[in-house]
């Protein structure tokens, strides 16, 4: 989940549904209320740390900071060095996922089906808005990490690229490079004002409407895949701070469109084993998924 969120298009979201643990970790997100509050300040521990599933945030949290904390500077390399290859596995990997939550929705009627397209048409019009310019302020990076948390536990859609849309995505991930503890702690109350409020209505959607609400999840993933899509002709962009080319906004195209416009080789067997093999990356959660709790 760690490493998804650091890639704009791919939700840690997603990952949580396909291995599992995603409504186990909406009613962990739930548990922390005015309720668990009275019982840490009482000094009731054990009681407090049953009712937070503390072990399991802590593994969670652990997972997640050292892929962030690690892995940072290494996506970045691979962006600059690999771009075509890295979006190939992330759109083979979400492609895997609508199928697999696809699968959850069962019976396909009308009413599923309408929503599923009403959330295609919201991923496609999402993942093609022009991203803000890049912009300091404790206001902004508090508000960037509440409405980040809230895609964050959404299959389907992306924290990430909602900090590019907002122009704070360079900033976090500079700051998670360096350990700027200052802006991550204002980053970091964003996320848990946004996280313990938002959590409430998924989790409410979920118990009421548990099928249809991943009908229109799975047609916002469907719709953010064109975001994925490996070869993009470049349509808003902003330089980050080292100046590089960050893209905004873009325009799908086929791979010899895409040679013929930018004069590059378009990489197209080696990005199609890259989505194959994010592809096969779903399979292997799903199955390790499966025998955990078979086990």
């Amino acid at each position: 989940m760690g490493i998804a969120e650091l890639v704009p298009g791919v939700s840690g979201g997603t990952i949580a549904f396909i291995t599992g643990i995603y409504r186990e970790l909406l009613a962990t997100i739930r548990a922390y209320d005015h309720q668990w509050l009275v019982l840490l300040l009482r000094g009731q521990w054990r009681a407090a740390w049953q009712q937070g599933n503390v072990g399991f945030v802590l593994v969670l949290l652990f997972g997640m900071a050292s892929s962030l904390v690690s892995l940072a500077a290494v996506v970045q390399w691979l962006f600059v060095a690999h771009e075509i290859l890295v979006w190939s596995f992330f759109f083979g990997l979400i492609t895997a996922s609508v199928i697999f939550i696809g699968h959850a929705v069962a019976p396909w009627n009308s009413t599923r089906s309408l929503l599923a397209l009403l959330g295609l048409v919201l991923g496609m019009t999402v993942s093609q808005v022009g991203g803000l310019p890049p912009a300091d302020g404790a206001w902004l990076t508090l508000a960037s990490g509440a409405l980040a948390i809230c895609a964050w536990i959404l299959p389907g859609v992306s924290g990430s690229f909602i900090l590019l849309i907002l122009g704070q995505y360079q900033r976090v991930i500079r700051a998670i490079s360096e350990l700027d503890l200052g802006f991550l702690a204002v980053f970091s109350m964003g996320c848990v004002l946004g996280l313990l409020l938002f959590s409430r209505l998924l989790t409410w959607l979920l118990r009421h409407y548990y099928e249809a609400t991943l009908a229109l999840l799975c047609g916002v993933m469907a719709g953010s895949l064109q975001r994925l899509w490996p070869w993009q002709q470049v349509q808003s962009y902003y330089l980050d701070s080292e100046g590089g080319a960050v893209m905004l906004r873009g325009r799908p195209l086929l791979p010899w469109h895409f040679e013929d416009y930018y004069g590059d080789d378009a990489l197209l067997l080696s990005a199609i084993l890259a989505a194959l093999a994010g592809m096969a990356v779903v399979l292997l959660l799903d199955r390790a998924s499966r025998s955990s709790r078979r086990a």
